[in-house]
């Protein structure tokens, strides 16, 4: 008797448990997504620039399908880096505040860190980093926001750090590679090169080319200005070029374009690829 009594107890809690997550499921399906800092879509945004206290600033603007450097200097961007300030506008506010009532001061918003400016005309001032965990400040308009502060870092870098690192603009199509120690050049529709190794090959010519389209550097830096080791000059087919001031080769390669100010930071065993023919495989 007193097991069959204890049964139904059981039988009986578990009954109101599944009422209770029957009940309360559909609420906690209802509730509302995260406040998210500005309307803007990361499609609508077409234009962006990063703004410092100094006066210096970096600006994006889109070209078709990819982000493009358009100040201080006109070089493709990184898209990493395009993409990080675009989440900034869809951050989500972890904690909202009236700007006429807080303290400015306190929070870095009297005088922003930074300034974010999206299609010149939505703003969003980044102030100091909270107290406690990863957050930070941002005013928009008249509302101060705290929101996840991860994305901070990539605003502070100089502008080199926002240029893409691939060596060549997408779709590059090379017709000319001129380098320290030899010259590729197409000759009524075929490539020849000099000096002309032995086993040369259009295969060798294309295998060296997609090295040029494809290499990218581990890093981008700002130029410091010192001797040359020598010079590259690309001849595009639309009838650009690009020159790159070689500044070393050990212990690694390190390719400049000193009107843009910027450093290509490579390994040493990119100059292998970069700067000669690979071996024909045939035999």
């Amino acid at each position: 008797m007193r097991s069959r009594l204890l049964l139904n107890l059981v039988l009986l809690v578990a009954i109101l448990l599944l009422a209770a997550v029957a009940l309360f499921e559909p609420a906690l399906e209802r509730n509302p997504a995260p406040t998210v800092i500005t309307a803007l879509k990361p499609g609508d945004i077409t234009h962006l620039r990063v703004e410092r206290p100094d006066g210096s600033m970096v600006a994006f603007e889109r070209r078709a399908d990819r982000w493009w450097l358009v100040a201080p200097v006109t070089i493709p961007a990184s898209d990493y880096r395009a993409q990080a300030v675009l989440r900034i506008a869809q951050a989500a506010s972890l904690g909202r505040y009236d700007a006429a009532e807080a303290d400015l001061t306190v929070l870095g918003l009297d005088q922003p860190e930074l300034r974010i400016v999206y299609n010149d005309d939505t703003v969003i001032d980044v102030g100091v980093q909270a107290a406690l965990e990863q957050r930070r400040y941002v005013r928009i308009g008249e509302a101060v926001h705290l929101i996840d502060g991860s994305g901070y870092y990539h605003l502070v870098g100089e502008y080199p750090t926002f240029v893409d690192t691939a060596l060549l603009p997408p779709d590059a199509r090379i017709t000319a590679l001129h380098l320290p120690d030899l010259e590729v050049v197409q000759r009524e529709g075929r490539w020849a090169a000099l000096p002309e190794p032995a086993g040369f090959s259009a295969d060798a010519v294309n295998s060296l080319l997609e090295h040029w389209r494809h290499t990218r550097a581990l890093d981008v830096t700002r130029h410091t200005p010192r001797r040359s080791r020598g010079a590259v000059r690309v001849e595009l087919a639309d009838g650009s070029e690009i020159s790159f001031a070689v500044m070393a080769r050990q212990p690694g390669l390190i390719l400049a374009r000193p009107e843009l100010g910027l450093e290509y930071r490579l390994t040493a065993e990119a100059a292998e690829r970069l700067f000669t023919l690979p071996m024909d495989p045939s035999p």
